[in-house]
C-alpha cells in the first residue's frame, strides 16, 4: 500500500486506498466462498489450495515488478524534505523554532 500510495499523484491517493481495500475485500470473499462451498473434504487441502494461489499471485507480482519503472514524484520529494526538516534537531538537541515564532 505504501508503495502504491507513494507512486500515485496527489489527486489519486484516495483512489489507491480504495483499490487496496477492494483487493482485501475480494480476497476475503474468495476465502469465504471456498470455505463455505466445502470443495475440499479435508482442511489441509484447502490450506494447500490457498498456498498455491499465493504462489501464483507472487509469481505474477514478480513479473510485474520486473517490468515496473520507478517514478520519482517531485511532490513526494518535497513532502519528505519538509517532513525531514520539521523533525531535524539542532546541534544542542532542541527542536527547530517554528516559523510563527520568528
Amino acid at each position: 500500500l505504501e508503495f502504491a500510495y507513494s507512486q500515485s499523484p496527489k489527486s489519486m491517493k484516495s483512489v489507491m486506498q480504495a483499490i487496496w481495500l477492494l483487493t482485501v475485500a475480494f480476497g476475503n470473499l474468495i476465502v469465504v466462498i471456498v470455505a463455505e462451498a466445502e470443495i475440499f473434504h479435508y482442511q489441509v487441502y484447502e490450506f494447500f489450495f490457498f498456498a498455491g494461489m499465493t504462489v501464483v499471485v507472487t509469481f505474477i507480482f514478480v513479473l510485474m515488478a520486473i517490468r515496473y519503472k520507478y517514478v520519482e514524484r517531485q511532490d513526494s520529494v518535497e513532502d519528505s524534505t519538509q517532513h525531514a526538516e520539521r523533525y531535524t534537531l539542532l546541534d544542542d538537541d532542541k527542536p527547530p523554532s517554528s516559523p510563527e515564532s520568528s
